[in-house]
């Protein structure tokens, strides 16, 4: 049992550890039960087996911060009869190692909880581009009360490990073994192969254990619970900036896509000089819309959708507010691990604003909260935008929480300037405001005529950020300038709703309504389109002559085979019937009937459309990198 005796800490270690990181699990169950299938197949087996695999990937982390431990217990075995003093200071040291590193894993599992709620993925190095606006996201937390719970449960976790390490660190020092050297060294290797098992999460000699591992069941939600977070975003870490498609020479194909986009859209007709305004909602999944047969929690922004354009299977390019702006405005996709606002800082793309401007209009963009968040300011500046109104603009006392003012108030500043700029000159212009109340704190004003009656906080703040674009329409029917204006409303991205695909098409299923009662019969237009068309679909629209160096279409008078879209490090594209997608990370694959959410990967089945899609995806956005790159925009 001498032989032993050094390493009892470090099993006790593992055992703690476990029982810190299953605390984490359980909570992450219990806050995300929604995504639970109503009535799976074999329950049991799917909570036992996501079970087995969370005790799996725990000790890839745990064996991982185990192994200098491991290593100083031989040392101290091997050489007894040193410095007990030595002995003591190494054993504080490695508590203090254990507390820290352990802590930084429990902060990680703490946040990967609402984080996987709001993007149906853990915790990954996505969110390290937030860290270029600390203080702003900071408010955002510490102002709703939702978030502190994850905080009280970090800290309660932090504190269980510090006195169990603590106490175990303190009652197994030893100093002194007569033991044989040869034994000692044989007891160590086994001990440091089994740690070595542990790190590698299996016994099997091809490569490491894998996120897609976990993978085993047709239920979306069950795959991941099975996962450490810390796995998740340390193995995301060491990922490659760039995909493989992206770094392979581009094809001929492609070349002659490239070719493709950079054609003229030419009108004989003299340009329709009507005033634009681009309203991007915050977060206004379709799975929110009565006309989506869902919740119905947009009565207002239904009401208009029944008055317009409205394109019904329309998908937003990425899950973040800054791949919706950047999408929107320019054309060009969400490409996987850039985030454009910041990358492109000293790029000029011939978007929205830019063929506008060239057509003699002035150009606008509103905000709720910090210009400076997501590099907004700088980059919508550097792309032919006159003025950009931000938080500074407005009274504080205004502001409602960190995002600022509330969305009504926001369509009220809107107003009047666009009727200031009317009432100084003739020409036409081009707004673009971006809201902000359906999303996290979710406060609702208190000081308005409208009182939302759901149960939910995220539904009553739907509930409101709906009521105000029904009150910015009303508002603006009174202006002089509404019949002569052309409006657009756009999602920004969609919401984590139902989980039943590990990249959830309600992210990315969003409404796009061009609405303008003088010019525009009501109508809806079924075929597959995406914020990249807005750029093509808008200056048609105007008869703006233009040459379109971008990846979208004219919706109004074109068709695309699919309609691909990206989600941080997914890639998908979709059919009339089919969902393709692709977790690079996880080098899995699915294809689906989506329409009635069937859940069998029926990627084997049919292995030719699969293919087919995936290739559609990877050229498109291939092309788009090559564009982007060789600055052909």
């Amino acid at each position: 049992m001498n032989y032993f005796k050094a390493y009892i800490p470090a099993f006790k270690i593992i055992l703690t550890a476990l029982v810190a990181f299953s605390c984490y699990r359980i909570c992450f169950l219990v806050y995300n039960s929604e995504s639970i299938p109503d009535h799976p197949q074999h329950p049991f087996y799917l909570y036992y087996r996501s079970l087995l695999y969370g005790i799996n990937f725990d000790l890839v982390i745990i064996c991982y911060i185990l192994s200098p431990f491991v290593i100083f217990c031989f040392l101290q075995q091997l050489f007894s009869s040193g410095n007990p003093k030595g002995i003591l200071k190494g054993y504080t040291f490695f508590k203090w190692y254990f507390i820290i590193l352990f802590s930084i894993c429990l902060f990680i599992c703490a946040a990967d909880i609402p984080y996987y709620r709001q993007f149906a993925t853990h915790l990954n190095k996505d969110a390290l581009t937030w860290g270029s606006s600390p203080g702003f996201v900071l408010r955002l937390i510490f102002s709703s009360f939702s978030y502190w719970g994850f905080l009280v449960l970090f800290i309660l976790l932090c504190l269980f490990m510090y006195r169990r390490i603590s106490k175990i660190m303190r009652d197994n020092v030893s100093f002194s073994y007569q033991l044989n050297k040869a034994a000692t060294v044989g007891i160590f290797l086994v001990v440091t192969l089994f740690t070595f098992i542990g790190a590698r999460g299996r016994t099997a000699i091809k490569s490491p254990i894998k996120t897609g591992t976990a993978f085993f069941s047709e239920h979306a939600f069950f795959n991941q619970l099975g996962l450490n977070p810390c796995f998740v975003f340390f193995h995301s870490l060491k990922s490659e900036q760039e995909w493989h498609f992206l770094k392979q020479p581009i094809s001929n194909a492609e070349l002659h896509t490239v070719h493709y986009l950079k054609r003229d859209y030419s009108f004989d007709a003299a340009p329709r000089k009507y005033n634009v305004v681009v309203v991007l909602m915050e977060s206004m999944s379709m799975t929110k819309m009565g006309y989506h047969n869902c919740k119905h929690l947009t009565r207002h922004f239904d009401t208009l959708v029944k008055q317009g354009v409205f394109f019904d299977r329309f998908y937003s390019a990425g899950i973040h507010t800054f791949n919706g702006i950047f999408s929107t405005e320019t054309g060009f996709p969400a490409i996987m691990n850039t985030h454009p606002l910041n990358t492109y800082t000293d790029k000029s793309f011939k978007g929205i604003s830019y063929w506008l401007k060239q057509n003699g209009y002035s150009t606008n963009f509103f905000t709720c909260h910090d210009g400076q968040f997501d590099n907004m300011q700088g980059f919508l500046k550097f792309n032919q935008f006159d003025h950009f109104y931000s938080q500074d603009d407005y009274p504080s006392s205004k502001a409602i929480s960190s995002l600022g003012v509330p969305d009504h108030y926001l369509f009220d500043f809107a107003l009047e300037k666009m009727d200031a700029q009317q009432q100084e000159t003739t020409a036409p212009f081009f707004s673009y405001i971006l809201t902000s109340s359906d999303h996290g704190p979710w406060k609702v004003p208190t000081d308005i005529d409208f009182k939302p009656d759901a149960d939910d906080e995220h539904d009553r703040a739907t509930q409101y950020a709906d009521w105000s674009i029904g009150y910015f329409i009303e508002k603006a029917k009174k202006c002089g300038w509404f019949n002569n204006t052309l409006f657009v409303f756009v999602a920004d991205h969609g919401v984590n709703f139902g989980h039943t695909y590990a990249m959830p098409l309600s992210y990315h299923h969003i409404p796009c309504l061009f609405y303008m009662p003088s010019q525009l019969k009501p109508d809806t237009v079924s075929s597959l389109g995406g914020q990249i068309d807005v750029l093509p679909t808008l200056l048609s629209f105007l008869k703006i002559s233009f040459k379109n160096t971008s990846m979208g279409i004219d919706l109004l008078h074109e068709k695309r085979p699919y309609m691909y879209f990206t989600a941080d490090s997914k890639i998908a594209s979709i059919s009339e019937d089919f969902y393709y997608f692709e977790l690079l990370n996880e080098q899995k694959e699915f294809l689906y009937r989506f329409k009635n959410l069937d859940t069998k990967n029926l990627i084997s089945d049919h292995r030719t459309k699969a293919d087919s899609m995936k290739q559609y995806a990877s050229q498109m956005i291939r092309a788009a990198n090559y564009v982007i790159k060789n600055k052909l925009y």
